[in-house]
Formats: C-alpha cells, structure tokens, sequence
C-alpha cells in the first residue's frame, strides 16, 4: 500500500500495467454517531459515549432505525440513556 497526500492507495501490477484503487473507510452506524452532540429539550449539553442498535424493534418510519445511545451530560457524572431514529435508505 502507498500512502498519498494521506491517502491509502493499492497498487495492483498487471501486465506492466499500474492500476490506482483507492481504499474506502468502512463506517458503522455506531462510530457514525459515538462523539455526536446531543440536545434536547432536557439536555443542553449531550455527547454520545456509546451506541447499539436498539432490540426493542421501536419503529419510527420507513428507512429508519432505533439506536439506544449513551449521553455523557456537560459536567454530570452521571449519564443518560436515549433512542434515536437513523435514516437509512433513501
């Protein structure tokens, strides 16, 4: 692998030919949502800690779905525990 301008890239020789694919992130809807701010009504200051798919299967529409998030409040020491709606989908 070769490192460009901070960009992964494999170089696959094929008959003295180079061929340039770059390497994609793969992203989980949980890192995806792990450092997020959160605010609602009761929470000003939120921060996601942690994130799983819900298994309680809430249904918020079509192309969603229900993750149980950890909220790390501004300067409590004590955290909360929400669920949100994901778009996923078109």
């Amino acid at each position: 692998m070769l490192n460009v301008g901070g960009f992964g890239y494999n170089i696959h020789y094929k008959q003295n030919e180079r061929k340039w694919l770059t390497m994609a992130n793969l992203y989980t809807i949980e890192d995806l949502l792990i450092g997020k701010s959160y605010r609602s009504k009761s929470i000003s200051d939120g921060k996601i800690v942690s994130a799983e798919k819900s298994k309680d299967a809430l249904w918020y529409g079509e192309n969603t779905e229900a993750y149980f998030v950890e909220i790390q409040e501004g300067r409590s020491l004590r955290n909360t525990y929400r669920t949100v709606a994901v778009k996923v989908g078109d």
